[in-house]
């Protein structure tokens, strides 16, 4: 048995050796056997490959936002249909099952922050087809379209860090400013009075009330891991409170408004003193008090911005004159 399967093995050996000495005396033949597997490929291509619109798509928007807008946008050679959001994934399977589109696309809800954070940002995809050059061409197309799209929001992640970090500047210049113009305006009396509101907020250390009805701390103080860009780091000199939109933001403690400005990165931010400290509340989108206005613990200062992901983020600082404080110690435990 063995001696058999040695003897048909040198045999296929002598038949192969000859051909590829053959192929080798007839160079065009060589050439076209090389080629070969290129033209098989291009072939395959040019009649799997669907032209631009061709396949016929109906698409569920579950998070409908603008970065989920922009992503539907990117799916070039997809003949788009957006269904009403009624029942729509009920309605999307059974039209693709019925064959009245050849493809059917989910965008699930949280899709934009999901891809923001450059985390695994599916769309779910439904297709009655068993194809399997069918289902990869498809999945193919859309990750090559949504490839470029990734790319761009690194670049959107990476300016606005620069802008925020110029935000951050310009807030502890602000800062700087209030607490040397204070100190060379200071007399006896005004001295007294500062002291004692100082010593009242110093008293409140966690029992602030939050800036927010609901919400919660998605980066904290100090140096953090840049939630997108893992190799940056961030140094944060407050924290960010995510919360609901049109998020009503409450002053955490009585004082006088220092500050009202626009600041690229933060949108509009106020800085509010009481005493020696001073409170930030940045990324905001409307405002509700003026420079030198005397407001009290709970008075509206404004209303939280939403950035066109839908996410909705307070920055809140708090400083003792230019010193930066950790504001997860100064609030209420929830």
């Amino acid at each position: 048995m063995i001696q058999m399967i040695i003897s048909g093995a040198r045999k296929f050996y002598s038949y192969l050796k000859k051909d590829c000495l053959l192929l080798i005396r007839r160079r065009k033949y060589l050439y076209l056997f090389l080629a070969l597997p290129f033209i098989i490929a291009l072939l395959f291509l040019f009649f799997l490959n669907p032209s631009p619109g061709s396949i016929k798509t109906a698409v569920c928007d579950n998070d409908n936002t603008e970065y989920s807008k922009e992503a539907l946008m990117q799916l070039k050679g997809f003949k788009i249909t957006l269904l009403k959001p009624e029942n729509c994934t009920e309605r999307l399977v059974s039209m693709v099952k019925s064959k009245q589109y050849s493809l059917g696309i989910e965008v699930p809800k949280g899709f934009s922050n999901d891809i923001s954070n450059l985390e695994q940002a599916d769309l779910i995809v439904y297709y009655d087809n068993t194809d399997i050059a069918f289902s990869s061409l498809v999945e193919w197309k859309i990750d090559n379209a949504l490839a470029p799209y990734e790319e761009s929001i690194i670049d959107e992640l990476n300016r606005e860090l620069i802008n925020r970090n110029a935000a951050s500047d310009e807030i502890n210049g602000l800062i700087d400013r209030i607490v040397a113009e204070e100190l060379a305006a200071r007399t006896a009396a005004s001295n007294a009075e500062i002291m004692e509101l100082s010593t009242s907020f110093a008293d409140s250390r966690s029992k602030l009330p939050w800036p927010v009805n609901e919400g919660f701390i998605s980066m904290g103080f100090g140096r953090q891991q840049h939630p997108v860009l893992k190799l940056v780091e961030v140094d944060n000199k407050g924290i960010y409170i995510q919360t609901q939109p049109e998020q009503e933001i409450k002053a955490v403690f009585a004082g006088k408004v220092s500050i009202v400005a626009s600041i690229p990165g933060m949108n509009k931010a106020v800085i509010v003193q009481h005493g020696e400290y001073f409170t930030v509340y940045a990324k905001l989108k409307s405002v509700n008090v003026t420079m030198g206005q005397s407001i009290r613990e709970n008075y509206l200062i404004g209303i939280v911005n939403t950035d066109k992901s839908g996410k909705s983020e307070l920055q809140f600082q708090i400083w003792k004159n230019n010193k930066k404080l950790n504001p997860e110690n100064w609030l209420a435990r929830k």
